[in-house]
């Protein structure tokens, strides 16, 4: 989803660490890359706004994020890249929003229901199995 709608390659690089992040319980209070590493795309205007976009979504949590609660401070890092890059006339910052918050939702959604197939049974059968063995 960040690649296909054009989000910068710092900011996309941002998000996913922080994920992971959170993925592995390490808790995220500042940045973790370098703007030295995306020096072809990375000025210090765009710095800038992911830094105010990560601090706000670092507010909020991480695990927000992936329910789809999304910080509005990610909109002006769009905007901003969008205006100096021109995707094209179909992308502006609320399809990016909606997109990744779709997208956050179908990804909390899947991992929901493994975590609960896995604990409660893929099916009836499996279902059934697991409650009978936690009543013995």
């Amino acid at each position: 989803m960040l690649s296909k709608y054009h989000t910068p390659r710092p900011m996309a690089a941002v998000i996913i660490d922080s994920i992971e992040r959170w993925s592995t319980e390490q808790h995220m209070t500042r940045l973790t890359y370098h703007p030295q590493d995306f020096d072809d795309e990375l000025n210090h205007e765009l710095h800038s706004r992911i830094l105010t976009a990560f601090d706000k979504q670092t507010k909020i949590g991480w695990a927000h994020f992936l329910c789809g609660q999304i910080s509005q401070a990610w909109k002006p890092v769009i905007a901003y890249y969008y205006r100096s890059r021109e995707p094209g006339e179909i992308y502006s910052p609320d399809l990016w929003m909606r997109k990744a918050i779709e997208q956050t939702w179908h990804y909390y959604i899947t991992i929901w229901h493994c975590r609960n197939g896995e604990l409660h049974g893929h099916n009836f059968e499996e279902s059934r199995q697991k409650a009978i063995t936690m009543k013995q």
